[in-house]
């Protein structure tokens, strides 16, 4: 960071206790996740539940679920794209602003659990679906 001249703008943080990661999150322009495999990445939807922007790997597994969220940057670990992202990311106000009314309705009780029942009644009408999910053969 320090090579690009960034190193007042980044923070780097040790573990923090679930009830202390609000303030961090609350106070940051974006977190950073250019993590080569997550299998889902709470953090991630920890930092938007919080306004605050994401900028993250298309390895972190969540990837998929929040590209039309509000302040989500989903790019390849490359150190170009990394470099140019993270310039034009900083150069802008809160990036993240309206992604805390996103995450609450994508991922609410009620709409995972909706989603979740949706995928169940296909199983059960359509078996081969969930064999076809789970790797099972048909025979």
């Amino acid at each position: 960071m320090r090579r690009f001249g960034l190193e007042d703008r980044c923070h780097w943080l040790d573990h923090l206790p679930a009830d202390q990661l609000s303030g961090p999150y609350n106070a940051a322009d974006c977190l950073l996740l250019p993590s080569r495999h997550e299998n889902f990445g709470n953090v991630v939807v920890e930092a938007l539940a919080c306004d605050c922007g994401v900028l993250i790997s298309d390895c972190v597994g969540v990837a998929d679920s929040i590209r039309t969220c509000p302040g989500v940057h989903i790019i390849p670990r490359t150190t170009q794209s990394w470099r140019e992202n993270l310039l034009c990311i900083l150069s802008s106000q809160r990036p993240g602003l309206l992604s805390r009314e996103w995450v609450a309705h994508s991922f609410s009780i009620p709409s995972v659990a909706g989603r979740f029942k949706q995928t169940y009644n296909l199983i059960v009408k359509h078996p081969h679906i969930g064999e076809d999910l789970m790797g099972f053969s048909h025979s």
